[in-house]
């Protein structure tokens, strides 16, 4: 994905996505990983919830090297009978833990909160997330 190049550095950008079936419901979480080029993706990031691109998220990144972004991170569920959403959620809680076993197998660990938003933006509720899963990964 696109790189951020800021204080004379550039960092990495990968956005990571899980999907789930259970039943008629389809689960889909993705998080938005930001890390300083050279580094590599695995490792723990902290959920960072100030805007993207803000000079707060910047200066946060500078200090950690490796950052999730809450803003653009995002859990939805729909129901696959009728393509109905039942849930949007972003803004998760937490960390993300990305673990290379290698010959491209990774896991991906999360267990928290996202946030669950009405039409004013006004927080109404959470979605709790629980993610353990080890799989080969495709890069695209």
């Amino acid at each position: 994905m696109n790189n951020l190049n800021t204080n004379n550095f550039i960092y990495d950008r990968s956005t990571i996505t899980v999907t789930g079936i259970a039943g008629t419901k389809i689960g889909t979480v993705g998080f938005d990983l930001y890390y300083k080029d050279g580094l590599p993706v695995e490792g723990t990031y902290t959920i960072d919830n100030t805007f993207n691109n803000n000079s707060n998220f910047i200066t946060n990144l500078v200090t950690a090297q490796k950052l999730c972004s809450g803003w653009t991170t995002a859990c939805s569920v729909m129901e696959a009978v009728n393509s109905t959403y039942l849930v949007n959620a972003n803004n998760p809680s937490g960390t993300v833990k990305v673990i290379n076993n290698g010959n491209s197998n990774y896991t991906i660990q999360f267990n928290g909160n996202f946030k669950k938003y009405n039409t004013n933006f006004v927080e109404i509720g959470t979605v709790p997330v629980v993610i353990d899963i080890t799989s080969n990964v495709l890069i695209q």
